[in-house]
């Protein structure tokens, strides 16, 4: 689209319930005395940098991925991770078993054994590290975030990995050694797990694997601990992230951590889930007292539901979450399971959920969701290493976040989640773009500034 002396080229590309990111053009151009209607960013005021977007690699993801053909395999591993697709950079997965594995199981097995001569991943070998190795074969700057759900069962006061128990106190120093071996052979198959955090869900006594810390236990373990052995085994560059839960403790938890000059130290920040609502205030309020820390949403999905109308519910409810999270401090954004079967699982203990890709194996289609377009609409865009810019709102009605890529690029992600058309003037330096957003929609407007 040609423009007048001053104007930017602006690529658009829009969602809705018929639409997937289809591209458009429009233009920046001179508004020095706009005033009304304006979604409003702030270049020359940066907050905190994104680490990047994805998904978890579970056994269940694995298994589902191992019964594809190769040309589904293909398709999933471009679509979520290449530079054409989602440009998933940063995955979670899980340290032994979690809830969505084929069944419990853990690396060690015998009390005794504290030089963990028995340690074996051979669970691991069979479904979960081979996918792994695709997915890194596809995006090879991808980093790991691994998370336990469970010590093994006797280390546990309840001797089970599931229904909850606590690590008992005799068990710290070998369970921080399986987790630092854990780590270790991991980076030797060339598998970047960049950073751990202490406990899935550490306030949950669930029926699958599950164990409870308090902040203390967990100051104590970390600092003590596991900490030191990481550094020791030369993995000093490991980042250990607290919490692990729903966000409306956040807050609590990072006073417990980071309060005081001796707590913290050996933490380089927070994860959190979305279980329990937004509560983007608690997350903008540890960004605000700890500037430095890293924030990571690192779980959250819905319930199984395959009706078009709810689906594209969740699909807002990921962009609504991820402007949200972005907007109020947070680093990273990870969603669950990244791909599951029919049935929304395997799953060992008979939950199911719902994935942004899922694969039916009677009809041997892959699917994707409407939401993995509308996290697109993010992921694929705003890159590692980005800056999240302060925007500024006319009205509640729309959603809009905005960053500043490395290459000094812009993006905004601006939402709509109303029935009604919402128009507004995107505004950045005296430059607007008159945008019309659709009902039910999302748009994502790349532009490069201007250098002047």
């Amino acid at each position: 689209m040609p423009g007048r002396p001053g104007s930017l080229p602006v690529n658009v590309f829009v969602s809705d319930a018929d639409r997937d990111l289809e591209p458009s053009a429009s233009l920046f151009r001179p508004d020095p005395a706009a005033e009304m209607d304006l979604v409003k960013i702030y270049p020359r005021h940066p907050r905190q940098e994104v680490l990047g977007f994805g998904a978890a690699l579970t056994e269940a993801a694995a298994h589902t991925y191992a019964s594809m053909p190769a040309e589904a395999k293909g398709t999933l591993l471009r679509e979520c991770f290449s530079d054409e697709g989602s440009r998933y950079g940063l995955c979670r997965t899980h340290i032994q078993s979690c809830d969505f594995s084929l069944g419990s199981y853990s690396y060690v097995h015998r009390p005794w054994d504290r030089d963990l001569r028995h340690f074996s991943l051979d669970r691991d070998e069979r479904w979960l590290f081979p996918m792994i190795s695709d997915v890194i074969e596809t995006a090879p700057g991808l980093s790991l975030l691994a998370s336990p759900w469970s010590p093994p069962g006797f280390m546990k006061t309840n001797l089970s990995m599931c229904h909850g128990g606590r690590l008992r106190h005799g068990f710290y120093g070998m369970w921080a050694d399986v987790v630092v071996r854990y780590v270790f052979e991991c980076r030797q198959r060339g598998f970047p797990v960049d950073r751990l955090t202490v406990q899935n869900e550490e306030r949950a006594s669930q029926p699958f694997e599950s164990c409870l810390f308090d902040a203390e236990g967990e100051l104590e373990y970390v600092s003590s601990f596991l900490r030191p052995r990481l550094d020791e085994a030369g993995l000093d560059d490991v980042g250990i992230l607290s919490w692990d839960h729903n966000r409306e403790r956040l807050l609590e938890r990072s006073d417990a951590v980071f309060g005081g000059e001796a707590r913290g130290a050996a933490f380089s920040g927070l994860a959190f889930h979305w279980y329990s609502g937004d509560h983007f205030e608690a997350i903008a309020e540890v960004r605000r007292e700890h500037p430095g820390i890293e924030l990571i949403m690192s779980e959250g999905c819905h319930g199984l539901c395959r009706e078009p109308g709810i689906e594209l519910d969740f699909a807002e409810g990921y962009a609504h979450d991820v402007i949200g999270v972005l907007n109020a401090g947070g680093n990273a954004f990870i969603d669950w399971n990244v791909l599951l079967d029919e049935r929304g699982g395997p799953n060992h203990v008979g939950s199911q959920c719902s994935s942004l890709a899922w694969y039916d194996s009677a009809a041997e289609a892959l699917h994707f969701t409407k939401a993995f377009s509308y996290l697109r609409h993010v992921s694929r865009f705003v890159r590692p290493g980005a800056h999240v810019l302060l925007t500024s709102r006319c009205s509640d009605g729309i959603e809009a976040v905005a960053c500043a890529n490395p290459d000094g690029s812009h993006v905004a992600a601006v939402l709509n989640r109303s029935d009604e058309t919402r128009g507004f003037k995107l505004h950045e330096d005296g430059l607007s773009c008159d945008v019309s957003l659709d009902p039910r929609s999302i748009q994502t407007l790349c532009w490069i500034p201007s250098c002047e």
